[in-house]
């Protein structure tokens, strides 16, 4: 069936058309070549659905962005529970808290202005830890490359590094990690500690140091455990620039089963 009729010419005097919401109303005319076709639809009805779709195709375009953040927060190594955390998310129900959690938006907020320095959360397990630093990275991407991963991972990828056909070379690991806007370190101390392990810890933490980057530990352990897991160069480095650490002293915050 043709939806469209022409004419020759545009009369005087428009034909009409009843809309039953809009009621009467005059029929349109648009050139084409040498001819004009009939627009019989109602114009207020043909503006309200542009203007619907208009409206769905940004809560459309909003959702695909949200989810696209998502990913790259995912892929930065937030984990997919924490991927959508804030910090009104954090529960505060001592001083403490209150303290932990000021002291990671101060430095989320210094790092977003394009500052410098490092932090170290030290405490037990539960406690908020990772939550905070999850935060920490949802609060500054997209607009800063940032990474969370745990020291183990990092020193796997630097032994795949060492393998036949490695898609990047240790030379290139360590220069992506040395130039992150934020990287953090979690679960120092979960590692053996061996001489490379605790030489990698350095390179990465000395490469950050020298281009005045911020970086993060997460660690289980007391400050002389996290010395001890790391070595003292790279803790020193740490403690540069007004580097803090942040105890974490108080039980497990997690829901008992």
């Amino acid at each position: 069936m043709n939806l469209l009729s022409f004419v020759n010419s545009i009369p005087e005097k428009p034909e009409q058309g009843n809309c039953q919401k809009h009621g009467a109303f005059d029929f349109r005319y648009q050139a084409m070549g040498d001819r004009f076709v009939v627009l019989t639809a109602c114009s207020l009805c043909a503006a309200e659905s542009s203007a619907n779709q208009l409206k769905i195709d940004e809560q459309n375009a909003a959702k695909a962005a949200k989810a696209r953040l998502e990913r790259s927060r995912i892929e930065a190594g937030v984990s997919p529970r924490y991927a959508q955390v804030t910090f009104s998310d954090y529960r505060v129900e001592s001083q403490d808290h209150a303290v932990a959690l000021q002291e990671a938006m101060d430095f989320t907020r210094h790092i977003r202005s394009g500052g410098n320095g490092n932090l170290i959360f030290s405490g037990r397990v539960g406690t908020g830890k990772t939550m905070l630093a999850s935060a920490m990275i949802n609060e500054l991407m997209p607009h800063k490359r940032c990474r969370l991963a745990s020291l183990s991972s990092l020193v796997r990828e630097l032994k795949d590094s060492w393998g036949k056909g490695a898609s990047m070379s240790e030379t290139m690991l360590l220069k992506h990690l040395s130039e992150l806007d934020l990287l953090i370190i979690d679960e120092v101390g979960q590692q053996r500690g061996t001489e490379t392990e605790i030489l990698f810890v350095f390179d990465i933490i000395d490469g950050r140091y020298k281009n005045m980057l911020p970086t993060v530990l997460i660690s289980n352990l007391d400050k002389t455990g996290i010395r001890e897991a790391i070595g003292d160069r790279a803790f020193d480095r740490l403690r540069q620039d007004g580097g803090k650490v942040v105890a974490f002293n108080w039980g497990s915050m997690r829901s008992a089963i």
